[in-house]
Parts: C-alpha cells; structure tokens; sequence
C-alpha cells in the first residue's frame, strides 16, 4: 500500500476527529475559551487555563496539527506518480478548502460565535472531509486490500448507481447544514415527540423552531431513502464490485445508528454526549456515502492493472448477463 493511502485515510480520520472535538467543544459552552482572540488565546500563547480554556485551546492545538498532516497529504497527492484528475483536483480544492476553514475559525471567534458563520464553518469541514474522501477512496481501490477486492467491471456497474450515490451524497449534505442551522439557531428541540413534532401531527404548526426541526426530519428521510435504493443497487452487483457493496452496508448501518441517536436526543433532551454522537455519526456517514459515490465511477477508480487489461483486452469486460 502506497504514502498516499496511509496519508489520506488518516488525514480523514484526523478531520473527522476535530469535527468530533469541536462538538465537545460546543456542547461544554468552550467555543469563547480563548475570548475574542485568534490565534492568541486570551492574549496570550499559553494561557491560564479554566476548563472552557483549556478545551478551546487544545482544540486549536488539534487543527494545527491537523493541519500539517493534511498540507502532507495534499503534497504527496499531487506528487503522486499514478494520479488522475480524481486526485489532483480534489487534493487542490482540498487546500483551498483548509484555508478557508482556517480563516472561517478566526471569523467564528471574532463573531462571537454567529450562528450563520458557525453552520459555514460546519458547512466547509463537511466539504473537506468530501475532498480527502475522494483521495484516499481511490488510494484505497488502487491498494489491493480485502475491502477493495474485485474486478470493478466498467461495463457492469449502471450509471444508475453512479446517479443515486450521488443523489444521496448532495442529500446528506443537506441533512447536515440543515442540522447545522437546526443547532445554531436553538431549533434543535423544536419538536418533543417523534415521529409526529408537538401536537401530535406529523406537521409542525406556526412555531419557526418546529418548522426548522420538521425540515431536518424530512432531509434525513429522503436521504435515508436515497441511500436505501443505493444500497440495494450496489448489493446487487456485489459479485462484480464487493467494495462498492461493502460501502452502501456500511452507511446503512451508520444510517441506522444515526436515526436511533437522533430520537434518543430528542427524548432525553439534548444531553451532551448524544450530540456530540450524532454529530460525529453524521459526518461518518457523509465520508461513507462520498466514499461509495467515489467507488461507483469506474473511471476514477479502476485499478491500474485492471484498467490496463480492459484496454488490451476490452472483450472480457462484457456486461453480465441479465
């Protein structure tokens, strides 16, 4: 297995990580720990620590880290010898995208944590995690490992598949800034009962923080149905492409986690440990989901060898019967 791959999949883990510790940040009101100041810490580079400073500061002790290690991973992907425009490009948006986070971080601060900047700058980090997804999912077709195991035939995987992965993919992106904003603006409780919010309708009435919760619900069911059809597709090619399949289990079962989270915050009231679950679940399903729509465009990610052989021998990869 190649620098690349170890490199992007511990960028992703390492990006989901400090999604994860920004939420324990936000559920231990430490978002204002350092004050209004960047990159100092309450004017100072190592400040007196409370607890609300000493969580705030470690955080940006993590992203600076985090940082370093994604700068590598984007330097070694457009170094990389076999890269295609599934990584170059990614592997440059990707900077951009970590600059912009960077920025978005001192502006958060600045404002007081605004709830409009803060769901940007949730927005950005899902961007991001998108980007290296698409990196280290074709470092991992290319690396030969069990889960990448299969011929990944161009021929037999429909654009169908292509089409819902990415549907679900644009859906749970949705799901998340909509949440985002569910949370920044105090919506979060909007609805005390599930599945139906308040009144015991499915409808949540003139109340606006009822309206934003109801929204959440429905772009996480469209989403859970989106990936549904996907899942069903991709297993149903499974002898052709496992790994493909092997992604559209994993988000299901990610998918139904998340959903046992998000009423269990709802029942119990918010309860900080629930959010900071459902936040670091959501952003494993978008890796997951990204992952599999990555997975399901031969072009970017048809081994090497694979593709060589399809272009000296194009026959053997007829469409399977039926």
């Amino acid at each position: 297995m190649s620098k690349l791959f170890y490199l992007s999949w511990s960028a992703v883990v390492t990006i989901w990580l400090l999604v994860v510790f920004g939420g324990i940040v936000r559920v231990t009101g430490s978002g204002m720990g350092c004050g209004p100041d960047w990159p100092l810490c309450n004017g100072q580079l190592v400040p007196v620590f409370s607890f609300e400073t000493f969580i705030e500061f470690f955080h940006r002790i993590a992203a600076a880290v985090g940082s370093v290690l994604i700068v590598w991973t984007i330097a070694v992907a457009l170094r990389s010898p076999d890269r295609n425009r599934w990584v170059s490009w990614p592997a440059v948006a990707a900077g951009a995208a970590l600059v912009v986070q960077i920025l978005l971080g001192a502006v958060t601060v600045f404002l007081d944590l605004a709830a409009p900047v803060v769901m940007v700058h949730l927005g950005v980090a899902a961007i991001l995690l998108a980007l290296l997804t698409v990196v280290a999912a074709v470092a991992l077709r290319r690396a030969g490992t069990p889960w990448a195991a299969g011929p990944a035939r161009r021929a037999t995987r429909p654009a169908s598949l292509t089409r819902l992965a990415a549907a679900t993919a644009v859906c749970t992106f949705a799901v998340i800034m909509i949440g985002a904003y569910m949370m920044g603006v105090g919506a979060s409780l909007g609805c005390l009962e599930f599945p139906t919010c308040n009144t015991g309708s499915l409808l949540p009435g003139e109340s606006v923080p009822a309206q934003i919760h109801t929204w959440h619900r429905a772009a996480a069911l469209l989403a859970g149905l989106l990936l549904t059809a996907t899942g069903v597709r991709a297993w149903h090619y499974r002898q052709i492409d496992p790994l493909v399949a092997r992604l559209g289990l994993l988000a299901g079962v990610l998918y139904g986690i998340q959903v046992l989270v998000g009423v269990a915050n709802v029942f119990f009231y918010l309860p900080g440990a629930l959010r900071v679950a459902h936040l670091g679940l959501a952003f494993a399903l978008w890796a997951a989901v990204v992952a599999l729509w990555v997975c399901s465009q031969a072009s970017a990610t048809l081994p090497l060898t694979t593709r060589t052989a399809t272009a000296r021998h194009p026959s053997a990869y007829r469409p399977a019967a039926g």
